[in-house]
């Protein structure tokens, strides 16, 4: 979504289309591209005739790279803009039409100035469920709080695990204890892609006095823990 965002953002300021490369196979590792199937975004498909006519000879990523390495890159210009840091750098608000940007972008400042479309680009095609309709409710009426277990690629993929990590049982204690002595009776909402098998490890993450229930809730791809 933040992706989505960036795109949008300068796709606006250009006055040009936004297209996007589906070709990642980590799209795969969970249910595949979705946004145009849930959200109202305005983007197409990057197709190979388009790739081709952005990069050129930098469609051969290795070109990209090895003047990278060498320092080269601000001489022979290449169309890939790479995030250089995960922190905001005003200076890449300017890239130019006919980029090829990669990066997570995951900042609301990419997009400042169109947060108003950028909400109305996400919002829901299809209308919820009525078990999502209960749970909505119930979170609105409550001092609400998110929290995402997310274990089955970044425990299960190598490359996934080695770049991102995976959180520990006492950081998710950690994390309740300090929302739980700042906010008046919590009602903690835990999302997770895990299935019942591992139930119990989820209750080794959340077992705090604070909590009284459990209940379950499960979809075909996720599973909602309520306490």
């Amino acid at each position: 979504m933040f992706q989505y965002a960036f795109g949008r953002a300068n796709a606006k300021r250009l006055g040009v289309d936004l297209k996007l490369e589906l070709s990642d196979p980590t799209l795969g590792i969970h249910n595949g591209f979705e946004l145009t199937r849930i959200f109202n975004v305005q983007a197409n498909e990057a197709m190979q005739a388009d790739m081709e006519a952005v990069l050129g000879i930098y469609k051969y990523r290795i070109i990209h790279k090895a003047l990278k390495a060498m320092g080269l890159n601000t001489i022979f210009k290449s169309p890939y803009i790479d995030e250089p840091h995960f922190h905001f750098p005003p200076t890449i608000l300017s890239i130019p039409d006919n980029s090829y940007i990669n990066g997570y972008w995951q900042s609301e400042k990419y997009f400042k100035g169109i947060e108003n479309i950028i909400r109305s680009d996400f919002v829901f095609k299809l209308p919820m469920s009525q078990l999502n309709r209960d749970v909505a409710g119930r979170i609105s009426k409550t001092n609400s709080v998110s929290l995402h277990v997310r274990r089955n690629d970044y425990a299960n993929n190598s490359s996934i695990k080695a770049k991102h990590g995976l959180l520990s049982l006492e950081y998710y204690q950690a994390a309740i204890r300090y929302i739980a002595g700042r906010v008046e009776q919590p009602k903690f909402f835990v999302f997770s892609g895990l299935n019942p098998i591992p139930l119990s490890q989820i209750r080794i993450v959340i077992l705090l006095d604070v909590f009284s229930s459990i209940t379950m809730h499960r979809s075909a791809l996720a599973y909602l823990f309520t306490f």
